[in-house]
């Protein structure tokens, strides 16, 4: 019972920090005094705590507590991590755990990150509409691409309510379907797309979108890296005289970083939804 409350808690914790991003980033306090009630935080004009810092410092600072979120996932993340993890975490809570944690790094970018407000440009109406438009379309992408997954398994409720170890874990099957047949990363480029378009450019939105585009290029490769490890690990890779490209776990992984599928369209999602 236990396992599973924590699971909801991270989940609906993971909600909010994640939906406050939109009025953190947009300021939609200024101009709503029903958000100003709820969520008064925001990027530029009002931080949770302000240090009264240099803008030089107060950039350091904010790239200190994005490195905090980068870290902790990319950390969590890797093979050796988790199977060291789960000598304290079983299974079923582990993905509940990174969730929560990773929704403590991002809350703490949020409630410390100390303003930086030189506005680097402006998009005067009504072409400010348009990238509003497209900076929530992408919001709105990044959040139904988890559903191409499984939302609920990538926020651990999945493994929480079912309570089985890895091995007995039932995983979907992946298809290629919707945005996965035309973005190899879909969840990575919707949400990149939501920082970077703005029609009021400043230096701590640009900041914090760059925090984000590099965080993006540095998981990419160990993402992929921790798939083929993975892949080659379920499928018992590494033996037998078949030669590396022909193997079934190179072809696996080859169509899960492409967005192409293997033979029969289809692999287990698993390998995927795991690794970040």
């Amino acid at each position: 019972m236990l396992r599973q409350v924590f699971a909801v808690f991270a989940y609906i914790s993971a909600i909010l920090v994640v939906l406050s991003l939109i009025p953190w980033l947009n300021d939609l306090s200024q101009n709503h005094s029903a958000i100003e009630a709820i969520f008064r935080l925001n990027i530029d004009r009002r931080p949770g705590k302000h240090f009264g810092l240099s803008p030089l410092k107060a950039a350091l600072m904010n790239i200190c507590l994005f490195n905090v979120l980068t870290l902790q996932h990319n950390i969590m993340s890797r093979l050796v991590v988790k199977d060291k993890m789960r000598r304290l975490v079983p299974f079923s809570w582990e993905r509940s755990v990174f969730v929560f944690l990773a929704t403590v790094a991002l809350f703490c970018i949020i409630y410390f990150w100390q303003p930086l407000p030189y506005v680097l440009y402006t998009v005067p109406q009504p072409y400010d509409k348009i990238l509003y438009a497209v900076s929530y379309i992408g919001y709105a992408a990044h959040v139904y691409s988890t559903y191409l997954l499984d939302h609920y398994e990538l926020f651990g409720l999945k493994q929480a309510f079912l309570g089985v170890s890895a091995d007995d874990f039932p995983h979907n099957e992946f298809k290629t379907v919707g945005f996965y047949r035309f973005v190899r990363h879909p969840i990575y480029s919707f949400v990149l797309i939501f920082f970077f378009c703005t029609p009021v450019m400043s230096a701590g939105r640009l900041l914090f979108a760059s925090c984000a585009l590099a965080f993006v290029l540095w998981s990419l490769p160990l993402e992929e890296g921790t798939l083929q490890a993975q892949v080659d690990r379920e499928r018992g890779a590494g033996g037998g005289g078949e030669s590396a490209s022909n193997r079934p776990t190179s072809r696996l992984y080859a169509s899960a970083v492409s967005g192409r599928p293997a033979s029969g369209g289809t692999f287990s999602c698993g390998v995927v939804r795991h690794i970040n």
